[in-house]
């Protein structure tokens, strides 16, 4: 989970801006020099309105803090009852206002709720001989983006000069957009029992698959670490012949009880015997350090976005799928801002939860043990996919 380091330290900071522009206040009230009652409540009212512009910027970051904190504190409470949320938004708001969750305290949202920031800026306010107040209107929080949180609200905001030399009172609309990178899917430790834990990370991924090379023959599909080769004598050097593919430009005339030692071969030529996965080729030069090598359908792959996306493990925005905050509350529906990660069923038996091994890896619908239709090429036997979900991933042409 985030830390909440850095938003204390925003709050820190900003607050002492505020103060600043209160000791500034104190000088121009305290200042020897004559001049004429209106010079006085010009300086004295220019003085309060840079304390309000100062109070304007900090509400602003005071409500993306309190946001922050408060949906973390919801998530770690999720996680640690085991229990969704009954209302994401009426417990968030609870959180914000006065740092409780149905009214039990939690400490972590001290000095973060926006009644404490209120109180705060009056104690500001009262060094400088102001009356400060504000009132926040209903908290509306929702989504506009797979990727943040939306929070609106209205502030009703009072500064008055204790001397009656001028007051403010007015409304202020609010509007802070809290990121969900870095949160944790308390989903997944709901569903195994607080043993496997996710952070939502965003793929940098638009593609997951990428055709590399058509060929004119082949046989046997493998994946692995490609290697270079130009002599007979250099192939025959190679460690870890059964894990990696070979590439050379001709091999028709070299051993084939050498050839059919590697995970598998591409090249211009092959002799007539090899067993192991292979693809001939018109141009064997350029390939990445790792391919899916599909002798079967003569083709060469490049999938490491896929694997990334899996192992990694990135989430991707997806309309089927469930938003942040309805995985909050345990409602898998789909949604306009929904998200969707690969679960890893080896990382799951390997805590001592029981898997559904034939279930597709997508997260939302594996948790209800919705069968794959496909497992794909290159990747774990334990990888299912549905087939709503090979074009998504741009795995329909490479499924076994």
């Amino acid at each position: 989970m985030m830390s909440g380091k850095g938003a204390n330290k925003g709050v820190f900071f900003s607050i002492i801006a505020v103060l600043l522009a209160s000791v500034l206040i104190v000088y121009m009230m305290q200042s020897t020099e004559p001049a004429h009652t209106q010079d006085i409540v010009n300086i004295r009212v220019n003085a309060l309105n840079s304390f309000l512009d100062d109070i304007e910027k900090d509400i602003q970051r005071a409500v993306y803090i309190s946001t922050f904190r408060a949906t973390m504190t919801l998530i770690d409470d999720i996680i640690e009852t085991g229990s969704y949320s009954d209302d994401v938004v009426a417990d968030i708001e609870e959180l914000m206002v006065t740092g409780e969750l149905n009214g039990e305290q939690k400490p972590v949202m001290e000095n973060s709720t926006l009644e404490e920031w209120g109180q705060k800026i009056d104690d500001l306010a009262q060094l400088v001989g102001a009356d400060f107040s504000v009132s926040f209107g209903t908290i509306i929080i929702n989504q506009s983006s797979p990727w943040t949180i939306d929070v609106y609200t209205n502030a009703v905001i009072n500064l008055t000069d204790q001397r009656r030399m001028a007051s403010w009172c007015y409304n202020k609309t609010l509007h802070t957009s809290v990121d969900i990178d870095g949160f944790e899917d308390p989903t997944y430790a709901i569903k195994t029992y607080a043993k496997v834990h996710r952070t939502i990370n965003p793929t940098p991924y638009q593609n997951f698959t990428t055709l590399l090379k058509t060929g004119s023959s082949g046989s046997s599909y493998a994946y692995g670490n490609v290697v270079y080769v130009a002599t007979e004598a250099e192939a025959s050097a190679l460690a870890n012949k059964s894990e990696t593919i070979l590439a050379a430009e001709d091999v028709s005339t070299w051993s084939d009880a050498l050839l059919n030692q590697f995970l598998g071969l591409v090249s211009e030529d092959l002799p007539a015997n090899i067993t192991t996965a292979y693809i001939k080729v018109s141009d064997y030069s350029g390939l990445p350090s790792n391919i899916l090598l599909d002798g079967g359908e003569k083709k060469i792959w490049d999938i490491e976005n896929l694997r990334n996306q899996y192992y990694q493990p990135h989430y991707k925005a997806s309309t089927s799928a469930p938003s942040f905050l309805q995985r909050l509350a345990g409602n898998f529906s789909s949604s306009p801002y929904g998200i969707e990660s690969f679960v890893d069923k080896i990382e799951i038996s390997s805590a001592g939860v029981a898997v559904f091994d034939n279930a597709t890896n997508v997260d939302y619908l594996y948790w209800f043990d919705t069968p794959g239709d496909d497992q794909i090429k290159g990747m774990p036997d334990s990888f299912w996919l549905d087939n709503a979900h090979l074009d998504d991933y741009d795995c329909a042409g490479i499924t076994r």
